[in-house]
């Protein structure tokens, strides 16, 4: 090592530099090693982790990316990052759009392909701008030549499908003998679609047309922050009854005046009051209710979707879309607007 020294201090070079010099060299083959073995379902991880960590997810928005990911790129989870290119993805776009047919309408699934096509592209530049395993993001080959957003969609109801939904929720609302028999033999409900646990998820889903608020922001709402009476909302320094939530996207506490409408759910349920859930589940008798996806085929039952005229579906986002459309001109009385 003595004699190497020597020599490289006969050519001018300090030995000292030359060792740094090894071990950046060193360290730089170690990382590109690394990086090469770098897939994208390791990749999907750890952007799911640093994502969830840095609360840029909700929980739902998380498991919506997380099972997108895993069925449209299916077939690249265990491929190196290096290996995915621009000309790859641009032949598996143009086979998605023309083969893969979707369940639900029966046509192309493009924007399932599209909805993949924006996570992937924001995992890959998470790639290049936190971790460095890539210097280009190979997505940039659909740019200005494929739209990655999904397309110009209606997504919300009309005020008369407005009022026939509330009007379909007071109907299904704990009917009595002769209205159970009529819903069941003509719209093929059972005793669980009409029971009690039914009846939550029914008010859930007034609350959040009523409300325009996210179906979690609703659905964990506790009875400790709902001031329905006088000397509760005037302590809150109020002018009214009202209850208060916490926004799921800001992480801010949010609250909202109990309209007249709204009045009739939350006597409903301090009246089959269960734990200190406004809308508690029926299994776990600590928590709120899981989902209101069972209430949706419920109402999709007396309710059918073929007939809606500005939506295909119905959920809590088209209950969000519709509010914001026009549901003030549902509420006659003029109270949302003083909201």
């Amino acid at each position: 090592k003595a004699q190497s020294y020597r020599k490289l201090i006969e050519e001018g070079i300090h030995p000292r530099d030359y060792e740094k010099q090894q071990a950046h060299e060193k360290h730089l083959k170690k990382q590109e090693e690394e990086r090469k073995g770098i897939t994208l379902r390791k990749l999907h991880e750890e952007y799911m982790h640093s994502r969830f960590s840095l609360e840029k997810h909700t929980a739902n928005s998380k498991k919506s990316q997380n099972n997108v990911m895993l069925q449209v790129w299916e077939e690249f989870l265990d491929d190196p990052i290096q290996e995915i290119t621009g000309p790859r993805l641009w032949d598996y776009y143009q086979y998605w759009v023309s083969q893969r047919i979707s369940k639900q309408t029966g046509k192309p699934a493009v924007n399932q392909i599209k909805k993949g096509l924006r996570y992937l592209k924001a995992e890959f530049n998470y790639a290049i701008r936190q971790k460095k395993y890539l210097t280009e993001n190979p997505c940039d080959v659909f740019a200005q030549q494929i739209s990655l957003q999904a397309g110009e969609r209606n997504y919300y109801l009309q005020p008369r499908e407005t009022e026939e939904l509330f009007d379909w929720i007071d109907k299904l609302i704990e009917p009595d003998p002769e209205g159970r028999k009529f819903l069941q033999q003509n719209y093929g409900l059972t005793d669980y679609d009409l029971g009690a646990e039914g009846a939550v998820g029914l008010d859930l889903v007034a609350l959040e047309l009523l409300t325009g608020l996210r179906q979690v922001e609703v659905r964990q709402l506790r009875w400790a922050k709902v001031y329905m009476e006088k000397e509760e909302w005037e302590e809150e320094d109020a002018n009214g009854p009202f209850f208060e939530t916490v926004l799921s996207k800001q992480k801010k506490s949010f609250g909202v005046p109990i309209t007249n409408y709204m009045k009739a759910i939350f006597q409903r349920r301090q009246k089959h009051r269960r734990n200190d859930y406004v809308f508690p589940s029926w299994r776990n008798k600590s928590k709120p209710l899981s989902e209101d996806r069972h209430v949706f085929d419920v109402v999709k039952k007396v309710m059918p979707v073929s007939g809606l005229r500005k939506t295909d579906a119905l959920s809590s986002n088209v209950l969000r879309h519709t509010f914001a459309t026009h549901a003030q001109t549902v509420l006659r009385d003029g109270q949302l607007v003083d909201m």
